[in-house]
C-alpha cells in the first residue's frame, strides 16, 4: 500500500471532469470515514443506450455490498455496437 505522509486521503478529480459537482467531491470523501476503505469512486446508473455504447464512460459492475468488482469501457456483457440493433 502506498503511504503519502501527512495526509488520511487523496481525491484524483481527472482533467476531463472540470464541472464535477463539490457535493459529488465530498460525498467521495466521506466514504474515508471508514478507517478499512482505502479506495472509492463515484458512479452512477446509465440511462441511455447512447451512454451505454459510448466508450468513453466507463461501466462498472458492483456486488451486493456495494464493491466495484469489475470496470469496463465496453458494454457488460459484451454487446458489440453494430448488432445492438438487431440483436
Amino acid at each position: 500500500m502506498l503511504q503519502f505522509s501527512g495526509y488520511d486521503a487523496i481525491i484524483n478529480i481527472q482533467g476531463d471532469e472540470p464541472y464535477i459537482n463539490p457535493e459529488q467531491i465530498d460525498l467521495l470523501a466521506s466514504c474515508f470515514i471508514e478507517k478499512d476503505v482505502q479506495l472509492a469512486t463515484l458512479i452512477k446508473k446509465i440511462h441511455t443506450e447512447n451512454e451505454l455504447f459510448n466508450i468513453n464512460i466507463p461501466k462498472v459492475i458492483i456486488n451486493t455490498k456495494g464493491e466495484a468488482t469489475y470496470f469496463s469501457r465496453q458494454t457488460i456483457p459484451y454487446v458489440e455496437a453494430r448488432k445492438r440493433k438487431t440483436g
